[in-house]
């Protein structure tokens, strides 16, 4: 087995990403701390992958789940109400108008 001994540049990017994962942050933010390039960054860090140099991230693929979904056409009418932060309140048209004016007063104060 032959022992491989990196280039001059090729130590540079290993030291620049060893510190990056000591500082425990993104390449893009190291890279952006240290006024490189994120793609360069990115670059020499694959090209000392495929140069045996550097051991390749793990990749961890989380299963994808799907959860069905019916959807059932509405023909009910909303009024709709939204007050200056934000709040937003939606009702059907025959809903009790006493407790729609009691729930946007407590709104309003809450706003």
């Amino acid at each position: 087995m032959t022992v491989k001994v990196p280039t001059e540049k090729q130590q540079y990017w290993l030291s620049h990403i060893h510190a990056c994962q000591a500082q425990k942050i993104s390449m893009i933010n190291y890279a952006k701390q240290q006024n490189i390039t994120p793609r360069t960054f990115y670059d020499a860090k694959k090209a000392l992958v495929k140069k045996g140099l550097l051991d390749a991230p793990a990749i961890t693929k989380q299963p994808t789940q799907f959860q069905k979904v019916s959807v059932t056409p509405s023909t009910t009418i909303n009024a709709v109400l939204t007050f200056p932060g934000g709040i937003c309140l939606e009702w059907p048209m025959n809903a009790d108008t006493q407790q729609l004016l009691l729930i946007a007063r407590t709104l309003q104060q809450l706003s």
